[in-house]
Parts: structure tokens; sequence; C-alpha cells
């Protein structure tokens, strides 16, 4: 059985080989540094299962990502995940609120990884077993 398809966008080249390593067990993994790139990626009709992207990119930031994407209806929008050693939370409150459960924070342990992850891919799942 296949694995899942993941893009993995980070700019900081150490802690995306890190991210990756940590998931390559649980995921196909697709790396870029930017999300002009990643975008790319996508719109060249690659498709994934689940999108994990730094907030904090040089040049188009997570946010302006996830923005593009959704404008566009583009369904990698519903299953994107936003991470950032900043507090995210507080800084974007409206992106927050919007993303929910699909927000992480730096450091990033595996089984608190795992489990935004599912929710991005799995959500009324998720819902039903955290109630």
């Amino acid at each position: 059985m296949a694995l899942p398809r993941l893009l993995l966008i980070e700019d900081d080249v150490l802690q995306r080989v890190a991210t990756a390593r940590l998931l390559r067990s649980d995921y196909s993994i697709v790396e870029t540094g930017t999300a002009e790139h990643a975008l790319d990626f996508i719109l060249n009709g690659h498709q994934f299962d689940v999108v994990l992207c730094d907030l904090g990119l040089h040049g188009w930031s997570g946010a302006d990502l996830y923005t593009r994407l959704k404008r566009r209806n583009d369904p990698h929008a519903s299953v994107f995940v936003l991470f950032s050693g900043l507090d995210a939370a507080d800084r974007h409150p409206r992106l927050a609120a919007e993303l929910g459960r699909r927000l992480a924070r730096k450091p990033l342990e595996k089984p608190d990884l795992l489990r935004v992850l599912a929710a991005a891919q799995h959500p009324v799942a998720l819902e039903r077993l955290l109630a």
C-alpha cells in the first residue's frame, strides 16, 4: 500500500531535513523551500494528501500560499497545515480560527505532528475521536 503524499514547505534546510526524516516512515514526501515552488508543483498537477508549510517563509509566507490556494478553490487548501516557531494563533487570529487544528507549533514532536496531519486528512473522523 502506498504511503500518503505530503508536500513539505520549509525554507530552513536543517528544519526541512529533520521534519522529512521524522515523517519518512509515514509519508511519501516532496520537499521544497519556497511557497512559489510549492504552488508550481500543485499547478502542474501534482496531488498531495496533505500540505505541511512553515508560516514564516522568505518571499511568500505560508499564509500567502494558503490564501492563494483557497482563492483558487484548490482542494489542497482543505488539507493545508501551517507550522511556526512563533505563536501564530496570537499573531494571526483569523487564520488560526480558520485552520483550527491544522496549526502546529515548532518544535515538532512526531506524535503531535501526526495528530495534526491526521486532522487535515480526516477532519470528520478526528472530530468524532476527540468528542
